[in-house]
């Protein structure tokens, strides 16, 4: 009995030794942090786990899986006893796999105990080769459109300088005769296409297709750009606008009309989805949010956004993002500020209200220091009520949440536009016939900060999001404090600058924002340089400054710049896998089966050969349109005409007949698509024979659009079967049919084999 013990105990620290666990971390690929790029595929410093995605290893001989799930950092952790064949699956729509960078980034992986794996995830959106990327900007000038040769949208180039007072390297996009009164931006980064909403302001005409219009501006030739009219959004309020506004040419004072209609028609901003399939506006006459699919802009949805407020009898929509394959719009309850504004996110077809900011909070909305009121107002229709009847510089803040966007651990940056400011103008009339002077309106809306924290959200000045240091004031009264204009070191004469407009650069911490006196009057000795600010989202201070245009023409301080977009660069298609020997032959890549290196592999595009590669000693391959990454035998970038949504081949040459190919000698195509149960396209040999060659076909619902890399392409051999038949011819002496030991064996007799008998 003492020896069996003995012997089960040393067994049981022998298993336990054998026993090992595969980990790893999920991750999602942020392109920057602060100043520096970050690299696609490495999980960098600033850069978040995937939580939720679903981990499988599959074993062989007896088959058997694990499964676990990625926990809030996106690490996981199963205990295996062999070798595995990895998966990662069910991870969040928006994101796709991260570029290879000739990194292993595929969601199959071979592992073996106690290795540590890692996969990368992207969302395409925030993909970007450089940090200083071109802005593309909207703006209004004053007057009619006929002959106005204003720029009603222009392309700045990438100035972080803090006080650029140059506009000689902005280039014009559209002219005002072409597209009129224009605010919202979207940038269809794969087409290279800009789409612009129209504005309803005052002293501005409308653009050829009236209130409801989008344009189109293809900018595939930075330098020739194409406008065409996209699509007319309907019952947005054309019949409430007169046929005659008396508007008057540039810088000319005109009476328009229409100041109460100001922001209550019309249409808000714009954005598009990260496939840049579907583009979202908002209609603010009937406070709906329409989707119009960009390939058939006659088939749209309108979606309610009724009140978010749960008690406001007035509410106005304008904002708007897409985030993570979400959209979300911002509102106001115009007549009451405790309500304030909300922001709501569309879920299935209904709104859901996600967070409120009361905009009557102390000290944090303001514009002259030593001037009258820095308040929110309530929405005012009567222009009585604004214009005093002798001439004056206007300071009646209404607010309009204009535009949000989120940073990447979830915190939401928002733009608010003053309403009076798009109600009046600079120096310029009152709706009154009978009063001459002129009237100037200080805008003053704001960028507002929102954090997140433990799935909740808390506004800038609460503990949990506190306000900025501001040196200069010696008080803290909001979270970005660069938001200001200097007239000298020390006196800021205007708090609040902002034009509603932001946008921001995945993991650069700098919110860009459009402004009025983006140059303070102390560097340049220069008023109303209306333009671009640079704002650090940690710190809240101005890092950089840039005038985009001139007072006279842009309605100074009144709103002439309008909406911001980042000129992203597309991210990167990339088609590919693995070659690998089929051992046993079930058309699945097993564990224990090895790759095939040194496979020639070449892409086509219907009958043109695009690129040639050779696998690596993994056995994998990429073909991508990277034009940054530098070729290898295996990795093949910068191969210009592989974009998305096409049809493609990829060919493996000469697997059979007399040219076959070294590396697959003894090797034939496996069986394609396998219809095991733990088949899937991640797992299985998706190739046919095509005469000599083993071809697939790609369609193009596999690389739907840009930066949709798919990683899934795979070629399985599988051993040819050989048979030996024989034996031997010996002389049977005693003809009894056995093969005595005294017999001798027959040599030199011809022996064939038949097919049929």
């Amino acid at each position: 009995m003492c020896f069996k013990k003995i012997a089960i105990s040393s067994w049981l620290i022998i298993s336990s030794i054998s026993y090992a666990n595969i980990n790893g971390v999920i991750h999602e690929d942020i392109p920057f942090d602060n100043n520096v790029s970050n690299s696609y595929g490495v999980k960098d410093a600033n850069e978040f786990g995937v939580k939720g995605v679903t981990v499988t290893a599959f074993f062989n001989n007896p088959i058997e899986t694990k499964t676990t799930q990625t926990d809030s950092n996106g690490t996981w952790d199963l205990n295996v006893t062999r070798d595995a064949r990895i998966e990662f699956s069910n991870w969040p729509n928006y994101l796709q796999i991260s570029p290879n960078s000739k990194i292993n980034n595929s969601s199959l992986q071979f592992v073996k105990n106690g290795d540590n794996i890692s996969f990368a995830l992207y969302n395409p959106e925030n993909y970007s080769n450089t940090l200083n990327k071109k802005l593309i900007i909207s703006l209004q000038s004053n007057g009619r459109r006929l002959n106005n040769q204003n720029s009603a949208l222009k392309l700045v180039p990438p100035s972080e300088t803090f006080q650029d007072n140059t506009v000689l390297d902005i280039i014009d996009l559209a002219k005002a005769e072409e597209v009129g009164s224009i605010w919202g931006i979207a940038y269809d980064v794969s087409n290279k296409t800009i789409y612009t909403s129209a504005l309803l302001r005052r002293h501005v005409e409308l653009g050829p297709e009236g209130l409801g219009a989008i344009y189109q501006i293809n900018i595939n030739d930075i330098n020739n750009p194409i406008i065409n009219h996209f699509v007319t959004i309907h019952d947005v309020g054309n019949n409430l606008i007169p046929f005659d506004r008396n508007l008057s040419t540039n810088a000319i004072p005109s009476h328009d009309p229409i100041f109460e209609k100001v922001a209550r028609i019309g249409l808000g901003d714009i954005d598009i989805d990260e496939a840049n399939q579907l583009l979202y506006t908002v209609n603010i006459n009937n406070n709906t949010l329409i989707k119009i699919d960009i390939n058939n802009p006659s088939n749209q949805n309108n979606y309610s956004i009724g009140d978010p407020f749960n008690g406001c009898n007035d509410v106005k929509s304008w904002g708007l993002t897409v985030h993570q394959q979400n959209v979300y719009v911002g509102s106001i309850c115009t007549n009451d500020l405790d309500k304030g504004a909300a922001i709501s996110k569309l879920v299935g077809s209904n709104f859901t209200t996600i967070h409120k900011i009361p905009l009557t909070m102390d000290g944090e909305q303001g514009n002259y220091v030593n001037g009258i009121d820095k308040r929110w107002h309530v929405w005012e229709d009567n222009y009585i009520n604004i214009f005093d009847g002798v001439g004056t510089r206007i300071d009646y803040a209404q607010p309009i949440l204009s535009d949000m966007t989120f940073k990447e651990n979830g915190d939401i940056m928002v733009g608010f536009l003053d309403r009076t400011a798009l109600q009046s103008g600079q120096e310029n009339y009152s709706p009154n016939t009978l009063d001459l002077n002129n009237y100037t309106t200080d805008s003053a809306g704001d960028f507002f900060y929102i954090c997140k924290n433990n799935n909740q959200y808390f506004n800038e000045g609460t503990p949990e999001c506190p306000y900025k240091s501001d040196l200069y004031r010696g008080i803290d009264t909001e979270y970005f404090i660069g938001d200001e204009f200097y007239y000298d070191n020390i006196r800021a004469v205007h708090e609040e600058i902002s034009l509603g407009g932001i946008a921001y650069q995945a993991g650069s911490n700098k919110l860009i924002g459009t402004v009025h006196n983006a140059i303070d009057r102390n560097r340049q000795n220069v008023q109303a340089s209306s333009g671009i600010i640079w704002l650090n989202t940690e710190t809240g201070e101005k890092t950089g400054s840039k005038r985009a245009v001139n007072q006279a023409n842009y309605m100074g301080k009144s709103g002439g710049v309008g909406d911001i977009e980042i000129l992203k660069s597309s991210a990167p298609i990339e088609i590919g896998d693995r070659v690998w020997i089929d051992n046993n032959k079930n058309g699945l890549q097993d564990s224990n089966e090895p790759p095939i290196s040194n496979v020639e592999i070449k892409l086509f595009e219907n009958q043109t050969e695009l690129a040639t590669a050779y696998t690596n000693n993994d056995g994998t391959y990429i073909f991508s349109n990277d034009p940054f990454n530098t070729n290898t035998d295996s990795h093949k970038y910068n191969v210009t005409n592989l974009t998305a949504n096409k049809n493609y081949t990829l060919m493996i040459p000469n697997v059979a007949g007399s040219s076959k190919q070294n590396a697959l000698n003894s090797l034939t195509l496996t069986v394609a698509n396998s219809n095991l149960s733990t088949a899937s396209n991640v797992n299985d040999s998706d190739a046919k024979i095509s005469g000599n060659n083993a071809i697939i076909e790609i369609n193009a619902s596999e690389i739907p659009f840009s930066g949709a890399n798919n990683h899934t392409f795979d070629f399985g051999f599988q051993p040819i079967t050989t048979y030996a038949l024989g034996d031997r011819v010996w002389l049977d002496s005693n003809k009894d049919g056995l093969q005595d030991a005294n017999e001798s064996g027959i040599a030199n007799l011809n022996v064939s084999l038949y097919a049929n008998a």
